[in-house]
């Protein structure tokens, strides 16, 4: 018994549950007090919680889930792809990856933060004319979309198999030694290496 005559389970809200094979304490907290029952952490973590900090939120209404990031340096597409993944932060559940496009409105967000061309998590590396994301999200392909530029995709040059976003959030396709900057993005969408 403490100070007010009552014990630490009075005074803390803790009791013993009634069908406990054990004493276990049961947080009962007053319906009125604003305060929650405990919850998992990661369950009641904001979206992105686990990506990396230089990643930022396009547009939390419509793009609430996924961050990115704009490589401003001109590399490769492998070396870009290398480089997002190298961000991913050491057993975190969201992922690093050259960015996957899965609306008409992702893309538009993304080029009005930067009208420039820049590499994106998409290619025919693997077989031509079958293009496939950077990971298994079930976004519409460059080859059935009408994202491509006028012309594209062109077929022509066998090295132009991987795929940039212009500066009106058009696809195109280039030589995947081209020095480009790039997208990143970082969601719950893992990288599949067989994809590329």
């Amino acid at each position: 018994m403490g100070l007010c005559g009552c014990d630490a389970a009075d005074l803390f809200g803790l009791h013993r549950a009634p069908d406990a094979q054990i004493d276990t304490p049961v947080f009962d907290a007053p319906a009125d007090s604003g305060i929650d029952a405990p919850v998992d952490a990661a369950i009641d973590a904001p979206p992105g919680a686990d990506c990396p900090a230089s990643y930022v939120t396009v547009d939390i209404t419509t793009l609430p889930s996924a961050r990115y990031r704009y490589l401003g340096t001109p590399q490769t597409w492998a070396i870009a792809q290398a480089a997002c993944a190298a961000d991913q932060i050491p057993g975190s559940t969201r992922y690093t990856h050259l960015a996957v496009i899965n609306t008409d409105n992702e893309r538009s967000k993304l080029t009005a933060q930067q009208p420039r061309r820049g590499w994106i998590g998409v290619s025919d590396r693997k077989t031509e004319s079958l293009y496939l994301w950077v990971t298994n999200e079930q976004s519409a392909l460059p080859s059935s979309s009408a994202a491509w530029s006028t012309g594209e995709p062109d077929q022509t040059n066998p090295d132009d198999d991987c795929v940039e976003m212009n500066g009106v959030a058009d696809y195109a396709e280039s030589d995947c030694n081209a020095l480009l900057p790039a997208w990143c993005e970082c969601d719950a969408s893992p990288i599949q290496l067989q994809n590329f």
